[in-house]
């Protein structure tokens, strides 16, 4: 309670400036990187396209019961995508691409660094 106390006090004096600037840039890289691999794809985006197709299936992962919204936010950006006069092929091949660099790899390279990080402190 203690450290929610002090933290709800941080915030209140500013200190979510950094944590916003934070998230958003975070949002904002993911959707840059959407960007540039339809851009790879030979397909064109609108920024209003882009960000409904990132924004609303990484909303329902988040509400779902699945770890990281694993197999949810895939299928809900390839039919975003396809809503919105994407072929179907090439929305599948950049959210797979995505996925499995904003997912996957960072998930596979951080899972053996967690054990080895915590061997270190026993």
């Amino acid at each position: 309670m203690r450290r929610l106390a002090n933290a709800r006090r941080h915030l209140g004096h500013g200190g979510w400036h950094r944590p916003l600037a934070g998230a958003a840039a975070n949002a904002g890289f993911d959707m840059l990187t959407i960007a540039l691999l339809f851009t790879a794809a030979h397909s064109t985006l609108s920024p209003a396209t882009l960000l409904a197709g990132y924004g609303l299936p990484l909303l329902l992962g988040r509400v779902s019961f699945l770890p990281g919204g694993i197999g949810i936010v895939e299928g809900g950006m390839v039919g975003a995508y396809h809503l919105v006069g994407v072929p179907t092929t090439t929305s599948v091949l950049v959210v797979l691409a995505y996925r499995g660099l904003s997912f996957w790899l960072p998930t596979l390279c951080g899972l053996p660094l967690a054990v080895l990080m915590q061997r270190g402190t026993r």
